[in-house]
C-alpha cells in the first residue's frame, strides 16, 4: 500500500499532523491543529510515522486495527 492510501487509515489527528507537515506548515501551527504541546510535536509525529510505516508494510488483505477515526474496530460490550 502506498503512503497516500495508507494515511487514510490513520486516526484523524495523526493524519492531519503528517499532512500539514508535508504541506510545509510550521511546527507551532501543526501542534495547535492536532492539540498537542509544541514540545511534544516531534514525538507525536514520530508516532504517526511509525503507525503509517506499519500500515504500509502490512500484507495486502490484513484488516486495519481501527477504522481510521481513532476508534477500535472491535466492539467491547454494551449494545450496538
Amino acid at each position: 500500500m502506498d503512503w497516500h492510501n495508507a494515511i487514510e487509515l490513520l486516526p484523524e489527528p495523526y493524519r492531519r499532523g503528517l499532512r500539514l507537515r508535508e504541506e510545509g506548515v510550521g511546527d507551532a501551527a501543526i501542534a495547535a491543529a492536532v492539540d498537542v504541546q509544541p514540545e511534544a510535536l516531534d514525538a507525536f509525529l514520530a508516532l504517526a510515522e511509525a503507525k503509517l510505516r506499519r500500515i504500509v508494510q502490512r500484507p495486502v488483505g490484513d484488516a486495519p486495527e481501527g477504522r481510521g477515526d481513532g476508534t477500535s474496530a472491535i466492539h467491547h460490550g454494551g449494545s450496538a
